[in-house]
């Protein structure tokens, strides 16, 4: 009689919680980031790499990092919060695992567009690829939220003609309908709360329920928006040229 109470009284207290949640208009979430894994500092093939002095402090500045992902119903804005770091050389190879694009996505537009940097000048590519998330029956409490597993298989790009599947895997609450979360990966029945990328886990420190208006969710329409393909073979143009100028200084001395 005693477990059926308490099994009753968990369930309300689901039901309860989505019941608030749905009435929230919008929603802020900050997101810490860390090593899956533990130290990348102390990652082998770093170790052993004779560039391993360029990871010095790396470990603090991913800690140091926060994301934020301001959304409401319909759109989302994800953006790295810009603070001061004591060590800006190791807050920019942090910021190399864990991405620096900001990511808008409009769920009435089906779209999703991700403001990506070359040489500090800012293009807005169309993200086509879905989330074909596979549900899996698996929960944890994170912050005192019941969450739920999915995971899909992600084909990246490292460089030119050479990619690499990892693993993605994702914990989202559904007692809050925000079918958002960390970079460009959303359309999941709850919010994200943990997002694990290959070595980089976002995990959500702070969520705020109607705190003010989400701010800048929506593209400007004057934005010229480029897709994948056109992007990565102005990428591949771009470095091309930068290592030529930096190979005829360097014979030219």
């Amino acid at each position: 009689m005693k477990t059926k109470t308490i099994i009753l009284h968990y369930f309300f207290l689901i039901y309860s919680t989505s019941i608030v949640y749905s009435k929230t208009e919008n929603i802020s979430v900050t997101y810490k980031v860390y090593a899956t894994e533990g130290s990348l500092e102390e990652n082998e093939i770093i170790k052993k790499s004779k560039y391993s002095y360029l990871y010095d402090g790396l470990d603090n500045a991913l800690t140091s990092l926060e994301f934020k992902l301001e959304a409401n119903k319909l759109r989302s804005h994800f953006y790295l919060v810009d603070g001061l770091s004591i060590n800006e050389k190791a807050k920019r190879m942090a910021t190399n695992f864990t991405g620096r694009d900001e990511v808008f996505v409009d769920k009435k537009k089906m779209s999703c567009t991700i403001q990506k940097n070359i040489l500090d000048k800012y293009y807005f590519v169309s993200n086509d690829f879905k989330n074909d998330w596979i549900l899996i029956n698996e929960t944890k409490s994170i912050q005192g939220y019941l969450c739920y597993k999915a995971t899909f298989e992600k084909k990246i790009r490292l460089k030119k003609d050479t990619f690499k599947n990892i693993l993605v895997t994702a914990w989202y609450c559904p007692s809050i309908p925000f079918s958002f979360g960390p970079k460009d990966y959303y359309n999941l029945p709850g919010l994200i709360l943990e997002l694990q990328e290959d070595k980089i886990t976002f995990l959500a420190s702070k969520i705020s329920l109607n705190e003010k208006n989400p701010q800048n969710l929506e593209l400007d329409l004057n934005k010229n928006i480029i897709n994948d393909y056109e992007f990565y073979k102005l990428l591949d143009q771009k470095t091309d040229e930068f290592f030529e100028k930096i190979s005829k200084k360097n014979n030219d001395k």
